[in-house]
């Protein structure tokens, strides 16, 4: 399981090496998720929103400090406090994916992209769509 601030650093990597592909590959139409594939499966687009993730993707969420009512309730309220100390003590499954989805597919460039060193070539197979830059447990830990 990662804490927020986990999250956050698994997040800004995973951006850093988002923007360094699309300058890469300025043709590429693609947006980043939280993905899983299996059991707790589920998928949302990339956010630091506690609210935005119960929402879409429920199951990437390990456990919250409170309930679901009483963070929309601090939400709703403008309780900005609150929503931050839901956030810090909020914990994330490790195994979630980031991984990209894309506007308009291109299989020459995807094909180009599987290859890349900037994406996870373990969890990246070629002969699928998937492009997967890692798992929120690996991105915390590698180097912006």
């Amino acid at each position: 399981m990662l804490r927020y601030d986990q999250l956050r650093t698994a997040v800004a990597v995973a951006e850093q090496r988002f923007k360094l592909l699309k300058d890469k590959y300025p043709e590429m139409r693609a947006y980043l998720v939280y993905c899983r594939f299996g059991p707790g499966s589920g998928q949302c687009d990339l956010t630091l929103s506690v609210s935005k993730m119960l929402e879409s993707f429920p199951k990437m969420i390990d456990s919250l400090p409170v309930t679901r009512d009483v963070l929309e309730a601090a939400l709703k309220d403008g309780n900005q406090a609150v929503a931050e100390k839901v956030q810090a003590g909020t914990t994330f499954c490790s195994d979630v994916l980031i991984e990209l989805r894309f506007g308009i597919l291109s299989y020459k460039l995807i094909d180009q992209l599987q290859e890349d060193e900037l994406v996870d070539r373990n969890r990246t197979h070629k002969g699928t769509i998937r492009v997967i830059l890692g798992s929120l447990d690996e991105l915390a830990e590698a180097d912006l």
